[in-house]
């Protein structure tokens, strides 16, 4: 058998949920491909200008330019944070198989793809309504609303459901209200930000621009770089060398 035959015979035997995993998965590593064929061949590109066109946006005068992004950005998760997708995708493979099993494919399907669509728009909503967010120039991705719809679908069809977490078990509906407060409480301890160039680019920390006799060092997570006697180091063979 072929490569491309054992491929297709593997793709065709996962069901719904495997698929949708799969695709995530394959989505969020694309960008590291990406960035290594710029850095290989020294492309003055950034990956980022491509990818923020399915980042969903608060601000009306960038979201009018990418409509499609209230779905698309359900699809990607933060690069900087492993944990961001395996979460996600752990509970959407756990709760999604149960749906799978008790209702088919069709009301998975509509329950993660408009949980996407109307988390995308309470977000929308959230920052142009509370004056907390004001002036805060904003972009979201991450599948958790679809997977949270899931988990509540099921929360309101069983909440007495049992489910084994390590040596004990727990009703769904504690698990589900645990979630909730968990992303209720989250929202006073900060909004977490990233700079980003004069083209709406996401930048990484440290950012270097060198002048004939200077090193500027940009974008500086402080106090914790500021602090760090290796990252003095390192810049100081910068200017050294």
């Amino acid at each position: 058998m072929e490569l491309r035959e054992r491929i297709g015979f593997f793709l065709n035997n996962l069901n719904i949920v495997q698929k949708l995993i799969l695709y995530i998965v394959c989505i969020h590593f694309f960008p590291y491909i990406i960035d290594v064929v710029i850095y290989l061949f020294k492309i003055k590109f950034q990956s980022q200008s491509i990818f923020k066109w399915f980042y969903i946006s608060a601000d009306f005068t960038e979201l009018i330019f990418k409509p499609w992004s209230i779905f698309t950005y359900g699809f990607f998760h933060n690069q900087n944070s492993f944990s961001h997708i395996f979460w996600n995708m752990f509970l959407f493979y756990y709760f999604g198989s149960i749906v799978l099993d008790l209702f088919g494919k069709k009301t998975l399907k509509h329950l993660f793809f408009s949980g996407i669509i109307v988390g995308g728009i309470t977000y929308i909503i959230s920052y142009n309504l509370f004056p907390v967010f004001s002036g805060i120039k904003s972009s979201m991705i991450g599948s958790s609303a679809g997977v949270s719809s899931i988990i509540f679908f099921l929360t309101f069809y069983s909440p007495n459901y049992k489910i084994r977490i390590f040596f004990f078990d727990l009703k769904l509906l504690y698990l589900a209200i645990f979630l909730f407060l968990y992303d209720i409480i989250q929202i006073p301890s900060g909004v977490r930000a990233q700079a980003v160039d004069k083209d709406g680019n996401l930048l990484d920390d440290f950012l270097f621009e060198e002048g004939s006799s200077s090193l500027h060092v940009l974008n500086s997570p402080s106090p914790a770089a500021t602090a760090s006697l290796a990252i003095g180091e390192s810049i100081a063979s910068k200017i050294l060398n």
